[in-house]
């Protein structure tokens, strides 16, 4: 069950999402491959007009409809207008879906290929589209593109774009190594900008048959449209149709021969506004409408001449116009995109010499970095180390940046690099030896090798530092440079636009270190495809906040302004105020909502009548901000908080406000170690919290606050309960805050956290340094097999090659594979303690350690020492058959053995209840019983609630297998791959001989032998599934499970009854599964799969691996 792990450096593979060939085009000479994105299920409706031209004209339409939910998607208004249709589950975008569904077609008689998206509306007439595709036909080229462009580099646009005779191999072989990006931005720099590239390298011609000036850089579908319709180019962009004034398309519709009406339905349901689109489509359509008013203005003022005239000064002015425009547009577009425009603009300014030579600089080197010196001096004997900060605002991580530069400089030639300057950049200075100023517009880039060359010339880094998530665009060049990297990551990656940053950064880096357990679980969940023991969970120490000149006068009358809101006079009261203090900017995910209804809550009990609440924080302004600020003025009000609640802006006597609250409340929804909390607990002021929404709530748990600090998730109405025992028991909030400031003491040392750093940073360059003799040392070694390691590479790469391979991607999450059957460099690397240091490669320490015994090290039985001998043990064999299609094939690997298990069936109805009794009637061995199951709990819903308790009663050994489908993997030829390995392995057949003999003779041999499944080479672990495994774990009496491990994937194994026993004190009951259909990953079969293979070694029992010479996947 776990997922595919043959994941690319830079993406998930196209074939791991899912997919269904719901009708077959067969062969084809002319084939058109159509992607429409269909949301809720929904079917544009200029889709089907659209693929029903292409039929018209000859060729075989095949649509590939993609939606989040497969069976959401309505195919009776699509079905019809097409010759092969496909479903799948949406990622990856257009080459995505493209690259996929090819994997299923048959191109064998195919000349011309065309593929094609949704994005246009048209044909406009049906004249205009037969012209364009017999230009397409009678081309010479093998790459006939519609419009061309100069952005980012010369590129063919890839809305509608079609391969001709040999084109057609090397449009398969681009599309062969596609894997899907969820960054749209991305998808264009890797796939569609590098398109023409391929044909181009292979010698092969490429034309464009609306083809731009030279000199234009702007998307001419959306800036030329109208005059591309004029030019016979039969579409509209739809984001133009959304971003324009009806009026302004109107008559081009109607005049031609596509219905209105459907160019309206789509439109409804496209959408042309910005409250219900996704960002980047918002965006897109804003820069659009931005660009057209521009445009409108300055063809009114210059209506003498048209754009389209020769004329190249009045072209420029045209143009300088448009992209100054477009350059002061803050909102729709990005800086660096508006930096740009403005560069255009300053090459097309008529009022500048344009004759003169110039370089054309690319975004990124508008402008020099540059250095500032440190106080710190350079001293020759220290080793040097590089601190990259995204950028020198004062906010959490520059400010964490800054404070670990000061702390490494005792010991470190400390350089920052700032890719973003800020305030803080005079900071830096104090705390380093040298700052560099990267005054990059934004962090979004795609090199930073310049920069880096110059701060390399004169120093040799042993490391670098890499600060935040935000920072990830300098680590391919650092790699480039032999400098090793640690990297921090702070952010939920559920909060970034581009969660595949997430794997791309860490398959980057040599050691990641996440500040908290929640953010390394919500990587797992939404970005990284597994755990890696280069991976760190380590709290950050309290950062000093440095204070700028303009932020040291007047401190106490600031101080003051504090105190005549938090601790104001009480007049006659007979009790203190009580003070809970709120702080950040104001904004949902910091649940400023929630921190006012807990105030309501207290303010309505009468034991709240003293306590008051203060947020601090920028960002409340309810005059402005009509989408949250406005809501909370309007819930204080109602909820009669006025008096009562304030809300101040942001200070910088931040400190002046922990001593005078009596605790700070956290209610934020989703944070990761926030400084105010680190530092409210440093002051001895106690800090409540929502579990499971920030790691200050473990660090509460642990510090055995919880009964007085965390309540449970979003659980208002308790945190009030929890607040309120604290506001009437001043000697409990003296101890809770006592024992606060106790435990941030010793966990929030700044010290001890960049010390932690360097030692990372130390072994990650020790390592990098030992490469080439770790390389050495496993090419040489007879163990390592390449076969196995990666088996499609080992005919053809040398051992040096292959060994090089193992290395480069052996810290890689998803990625990483095992060198060797029945070893897991894994397992070593975390349980081999002291004896390893992480200084050179797991495997390598390994073999030159003379491969040392341990949890790492397990048992082979290799296919090559069968011989058929019938065992004396009583054996049976559970076979999932809810596909009956294998089930032949499964029973003769069965009869190649002596031993003949006693069989046990499980199937989805009677009617394969019966044709399974059919086709078992010749099995030789026993056939006990054919059961019809639910269709719960896949194969081990049958295996562990309907046969176990029996099987475990009557047998010695059981086995367990099914006849794997694996739907959510697209490509076939994967799953057969992985069928073939895994009845290899557990049964045998041509390859592995009698395995089931095999097998016995040594269960026979060790009667502490509980467990033998193949050797899967991929590195899996918990994968999304570890909150599942723990809580199963604890059911089964273990509090604690490894987190590398060995266990059988794809779950087929033997195993002893007394190994399996365990797994029935849990009693499951088929309500206790997960109902279908069931996602790919991370859930409780998938925990119970990995389980299979913890807990037997848990309780004591031996594990042994199998493996078929020359079989792998």
């Amino acid at each position: 069950m776990p997922v595919s792990t043959s994941t690319s450096e830079n993406g998930t593979p196209v074939d791991r999402f899912a997919l269904k060939l719901s009708k077959d085009p067969g062969a084809a000479k002319e084939l058109v491959l159509f992607l429409t994105h269909a949301p809720s299920g929904k079917i544009k409706p200029h889709v089907p007009p659209y693929i029903q031209s292409f039929r018209k004209e000859g060729f075989t339409a095949v649509a590939v409809v993609v939606a989040d939910d497969l069976e959401q998607i309505s195919t009776e208004e699509i079905a019809p207008h097409c010759d092969g249709l496909i479903l799948r589950e949406n990622g990856g975008y257009d080459f995505g879906g493209w690259a996929h569904a090819l994997q299923h077609l048959d191109l064998s008689e195919t000349k011309t290929l065309v593929l094609a998206n949704d994005s246009l509306v048209g044909p406009l007439n049906d004249t205009d589209f037969s012209t364009l595709i017999g230009r397409i036909r009678a081309s010479n080229a093998n790459l006939v593109g519609m419009t061309d462009s100069n952005e980012i580099r010369y590129h063919f646009q890839s809305y509608l774009i079609a391969a001709k005779n040999e084109g057609i191999s090397c449009l398969s072989e681009f599309l062969g190594n596609v894997t899907a990006l969820t960054n749209k931005q991305e998808v264009i720099n890797t796939y569609e900008t590098r398109l023409r590239d391929a044909f181009v390298d292979s010698g092969l011609k490429t034309e464009a048959l609306f083809p731009v000036d030279s000199d234009f850089n702007g998307n001419s579908t959306i800036n030329h449209w109208q005059n591309l319709v004029k030019t016979g180019f039969p579409f509209i962009k739809t984001v133009v149709l959304q971003a324009l004034p009806r009026d302004d398309w109107k008559d081009l519709i109607i005049q031609g021969s596509l219905s209105i009406d459907i160019v309206d339905k789509s439109l409804v349901m496209l959408g042309g506004g910005t409250s219900v689109l996704p960002l980047d489509k918002q965006k897109d359509i804003e820069a659009v409408a931005a660009a057209a008013r521009a445009m409108s203005k300055s063809k009114k003022k210059t209506a003498s001449l048209s754009t389209w005239q020769s004329d190249k000064p009045v072209k420029n002015a045209l143009k300088y116009r448009f992209y100054k425009t477009m350059a002061s547009i803050t909102r729709p577009i990005s800086p660096s995109a508006s930096s740009r425009y403005e560069f255009r603009a300053k090459r097309r300014n008529p009022v500048e010499d344009q004759s003169a030579p110039s370089a054309a600089p690319s975004p990124r080197s508008l402008a020099k970095v540059k250095r500032v010196p440190g106080i710190i001096p350079f001293e020759p004997e220290k080793p040097c180390v590089l601190i990259v900060s995204h950028e020198a605002s004062r906010s959490g991580a520059p400010i964490l940046a800054q404070n670990v530069a000061q702390t490494l400089s005792a010991d470190f030639n400390v350089t920052v690099l700032s890719l973003v300057g800020g305030e803080l950049i005079d900071s830096f200075a104090r705390s380093s030896e040298q700052v560099y100023e990267g005054n990059r517009l934004e962090t979004r880039q795609s090199s930073y090798g310049l920069a880096l060359s110059k701060i390399v010339a004169d120093r040799k880094f042993d490391f670098a530092v890499v600060n935040s998530i935000q920072s990830r665009g300098i680590l391919e060049d650092l790699v480039k440079l032999d400098i090793p990297s640690v990297l921090l990551l702070h952010e939920f990656s559920s909060y970034i636009s581009d969660p595949a940053a997430f794997t791309i950064a860490i398959n980057l880096s040599n050691e990641v270190v996440f500040s908290t357990r929640l953010t390394l679980e919500n990587a797992m969940v939404s970005a990284l495809p597994d755990y890696t023991p280069f991976m760190h969970t380590i709290p950050q120490g309290k950062c000093e906040v440095p204070l700028g000149p303009s932020l040291l006068s007047n401190r106490q009358d600031e101080v003051e302004r504090l105190r005549a809101v938090m601790a104001p006079e009480i007049g006659s009261e007979s009790r203190e105020t009580f003070t809970v203090l709120g702080a950040g900017r104001v904004e949902y995910r910091k649940g400023v909502d929630l921190f006012i209804e807990i105030a309501a809550r207290i303010a309505n009990n009468p034991e709240g009548s003293h306590v008051r609440f203060v947020w601090i924080g920028n960002g409340f302004e309810p005059e402005k901000d009509f989408q949250y600020s406005a809501f909370l003025a309007d819930q204080i009000k109602r909820a009669g908080l006025d008096g009562k609640l304030s809300i101040l802006a942001a200070t910088s006597e931040i400190d002046a406000a922990y001593e005078m609250a009596d605790v700070l409340l956290l209610s934020s929804r989703l944070d990761p170690l926030p400084n105010v909390a680190i530092d409210a607990m440093c002051k001895g002021t106690p800090v409540l919290s929502f579990a499971e929404a920030s790691g200050i709530s473990d660090l509460l748990i642990d510090a055995d606050l919880a009964d007085d600090c965390v309540a449970d998730y979003m659980n208002t109405s308790q945190m009030a309960e929890k607040i309120l025992r604290l506001a009437n028991s001043s000697d409990r909030l003296n101890e809770v805050g006592q024992q606060s400031h106790a435990y941030a003491a010793k966990t929030f040392d700044l010290t001890h956290y960049t010390a932690q750093l360097a030692r990372l940073g130390d072994r990650a360059a020790k390592r990098l340094t030992a490469k080439a003799s770790d390389i050495a040392e496993i090419a040489e070694a007879e163990s390592f097999a390449p076969w196995f390691y990666n088996f499609r590479d080992a005919k053809s790469k040398s051992r040096i090659d292959m060994a090089s391979d193992y290395i480069r991607v052996s810290h890689m999450p998803g990625v990483a594979r095992k060198p060797e059957p029945g070893f897991n460099p894994f397992v070593y690397a975390q349980r081999r303690g002291s004896a390893y240091d992480g200084t050179t490669d797991p495997y390598a320490d390994f073999l030159r350690n003379g491969r040392p015994k341990g949890a790492w090290l397990q048992s082979v039985i290799h296919s090559e020492n069968s011989t058929a001998r019938a065992t004396k043990l009583k054996v049976a064999l559970h076979i999932h058959a809810y596909f009956t299609d294998d089930l032949l094939t499964c029973v003769q690997r069965i009869e190649r053995n002596d031993t003949l298990p006693d069989l046990y069936v499980s199937v989805r109805n009677e009617s394969a209840q019966k044709e399974v009794q059919e086709l078992l009637q010749a099995y030789k061995g026993v056939v006990a019983t054919v059961d019809v199951v639910p269709n719960i709990g896949r194969d081990i819903g049958p295996f562990l609630t309907h046969f176990a308790q029996k099987l475990v009663e009557q047998y010695d050994i059981i086995g367990h297998v099914h006849l794997k489908q694996s739907a959510h993997v697209g490509n076939r030829s994967v799953v057969d791959l992985w069928n073939n390995f895994l009845m290899e392995n557990v049964l045998g057949g041509p390859a592995g001989g009698a395995m089931i003999d095999l097998a016995m003779s040594n269960f026979e041999a060790d009667d502490r032998l509980g467990l033998i499944h193949p050797d899967d080479p991929h590195l899996i672990g918990w994968t999304r599934n570890r909150p599942h495994g723990d809580a199963i774990a604890r059911k089964l009496g273990h509090d604690h499970i490894p987190q590398f491990f060995n266990f059988p994937a794809g779950t087929m194994f033997w195993m002893r009854s007394e190994a399996l026993a365990p797994f029935l004190d849990i009693s499951l009951d088929w309500g206790d599964y997960p109902a279908e259909p069931i996602q790919s990953d991370g859930t409780m079969l998938h925990a119970l799969e990995r389980l299979f293979g913890v807990v037997p070694a848990l309780n004591g029992w031996n594990c042994a691996v199998t493996c078929v010479q020359g079989v792998s996947r």
